[in-house]
């Protein structure tokens, strides 16, 4: 069974096969990953469904980053699956004031930013136990210069180098 939300300003529909949130693996097969500072870890929760946008369904992972002090991280891998949903929320606004470039979308791998009125969108995803909260979804107006990105087949080389570089934020613990 499906759940769908729908988000009227993007004429998108996603749909989760369930309201169960599960864990990523690393590549080295753990559940809880320790940040540079032992004392802080995360899991990378994540939610399978469809997305449906202009009427072409695909497969749809999404992912978020639940970090915290690790005796709390371990004791919340129990807890997994977990009932509630990962939502994403887009924004013209920056959600890491320390390092905006971080959550800004982009088209692919383009290197063309996803943008109203020239004004980057910047994108971020949370877990949430509301299983029904609704992701905020915004409508990028550049899809002519996202177009000609894509018909040229070029990704841009600085897109690959922020994309490469480690990101760290002032006021993290990690």
């Amino acid at each position: 069974m499906y759940y769908g939300i729908l988000n009227q300003n993007y004429n998108i529909n996603i749909m989760v096969k369930s309201n169960q949130v599960t864990i990523r693996l690393s590549k080295t097969g753990e559940t809880v990953r320790t940040s540079k500072n032992p004392l802080y870890g995360y899991i990378v929760a994540e939610q399978k469904g469809i997305s449906v946008v202009n009427g072409w369904a695909k497969d749809l992972t999404l992912s978020t980053i639940i970090q915290g002090e690790m005796p709390t991280i371990k004791a919340m891998e129990a807890s997994f699956p977990m009932t509630g949903k990962i939502v994403v929320k887009e924004s013209l606004e920056p959600f890491n004031t320390n390092n905006p470039a971080v959550d800004i979308k982009y088209a692919g791998d383009t290197g063309v930013a996803c943008s109203i009125k020239g004004m980057p969108i910047y994108r971020t995803t949370f877990f949430t136990a509301d299983v029904n909260a609704v992701s905020e979804l915004l409508k990028h107006d550049n899809g002519a210069q996202i177009r000609e990105a894509n018909s040229k087949g070029q990704a841009v080389e600085s897109l690959q180098a922020l994309k490469a570089e480690p990101v760290e934020a002032e006021a993290s613990p990690f």
